[in-house]
């Protein structure tokens, strides 16, 4: 595979038009909240353009690298507003679950060949399949209250349920302005991503809690999780976890 730039033109735009936003709102649209999330977001678009640099530059941990990737976006954490509703929330769930489940079956083909193939590229012990697994659901998790829990939290009471639409859009713009983007993602996938976001946004402004996006994107990412779990069934290529 051909190494992706380190900063990619895409990137940069979305610096821009982010900047020009955080600028019109703070400038028009007199609202502590609203411009918490533009600055939130910014800065997340920031960490997303300028961290791999910085890495390539530095020179530092994997580790490292993965918890500044995912700490603007944790953060976000502390200005969640959930609220619990009066609704039947196993029903709730179950319906999310089964519409993510009927996403999948857009790239069941693509699912079925990535748990073939992909997990023959480099074998890893058991020590790091659990680590990994265990970022994995930690990465999901933080996504889930930055794009579902903030983002709407922050827009219900002004746009209302048009928070949804927002936060799945910025859930896929964040993913296409990615790195590895244009060798990971295609237009299918990102209709996925598309209808997860508004699966898992309908999920949390229904019954206000991030448990049930963060339980449908585990279902939606299932595939990395058994790639994981059968490259520690490979007999060549062991590395240790500290490695990788």
């Amino acid at each position: 595979m051909r190494e992706a730039p380190l900063i990619s033109k895409r990137q940069l735009v979305g610096v821009t038009l982010l900047f020009l936003n955080l600028l019109i709102v703070n400038e028009v649209y007199k609202n502590s909240v609203i411009l918490r999330l533009n600055s939130m977001l910014f800065i997340c678009m920031l960490n997303i353009t300028f961290l791999p640099y910085i890495k390539h530059k530095l020179n530092y941990s994997v580790w490292v690298q993965s918890f500044l990737y995912e700490l603007p976006m944790a953060l976000t954490f502390v200005f969640l507003q959930p609220k619990i509703r009066e609704v039947n929330i196993k029903i709730i769930a179950a319906i999310s679950i089964a519409m993510t489940m009927i996403v999948m079956l857009l790239g069941i083909n693509d699912f079925i060949k990535n748990i073939k193939y992909q997990y023959i590229l480099s074998a890893i012990s058991k020590k790091s399949c659990v680590i990994k697994i265990i970022e994995l659901v930690c990465k999901i998790g933080i996504e889930e209250v930055f794009f579902r829990g903030f983002i709407i939290d922050s827009l219900r009471y002004e746009i209302g349920r048009a928070s949804i639409l927002v936060s799945a859009i910025f859930f896929v713009y964040f993913h296409y302005v990615n790195r590895w983007a244009i060798y990971a993602y295609n237009f299918k996938i990102y209709i996925m991503q598309f209808l997860l976001g508004i699966i898992c946004g309908m999920a949390y402004y229904a019954a206000g809690l991030i448990l049930i996006p963060i339980l449908c994107h585990m279902l939606f990412d299932l595939s990395e999780f058994i790639i994981l779990v059968k490259r520690t069934q490979v007999n060549k290529n062991i590395v240790d976890w500290n490695d990788i």
